[in-house]
C-alpha cells in the first residue's frame, strides 16, 4: 500500500505531531573502540508503529532513516480479568546523527514540550 504524506511545511508539522505521540528522542551510550575514551554518543530518533508499510513509506518521503526494524515480538498476555490477547508486532524507523538533527531542526518548532 502506497501512502501519501503532506507536502512542504506541512510535513514537519505532521511529523511533529506523529513523534509527538508515537516517537522518541533520545541519546544513546555506545561502545566504539576508535574514541579516545571507548565511548560514542548518538543522537537518535525513533518512530514506532505496528504497520510496517506505513514505515517503509515514511522512510522514502523522508530520504533517510535506517531499515525499518521489528522492536518486539507477538506475545500473549493475561489481564487482570483472565481475557487473553496477543500484543501486535511493533516496527520502528531510526534516525542517527546528522539525520536525526537535520529531522529536528525541521520538526522542533511543532514539537510539544514534555516536562
Amino acid at each position: 500500500m502506497k501512502y501519501v504524506f503532506p507536502q512542504g511545511e506541512n510535513l514537519w508539522v505532521w511529523l511533529a505531531g506523529f513523534i509527538d505521540g508515537e516517537g522518541c528522542i533520545y541519546l544513546s551510550k555506545n561502545k566504539h573502540p576508535n574514541t579516545s575514551n571507548g565511548e560514542q554518543i548518538v543522537l537518535r530518533v525513533e518512530i514506532a508503529q505496528s504497520n510496517k508499510d506505513f514505515l517503509d513509506s515514511l522512510k522514502v518521503a523522508l530520504g533517510c532513516g535506517s531499515n525499518v526494524w521489528n522492536k518486539s515480538r507477538e506475545r500473549q498476555f493475561i489481564d487482570f480479568t483472565g481475557k487473553e490477547y496477543k500484543s501486535r508486532r511493533s516496527y520502528a524507523l531510526k534516525l542517527s546523527n546528522s539525520k536525526a538533527m537535520e529531522l529536528l531542526e525541521k520538526v522542533l518548532p511543532y514539537l510539544i514540550i514534555k516536562k
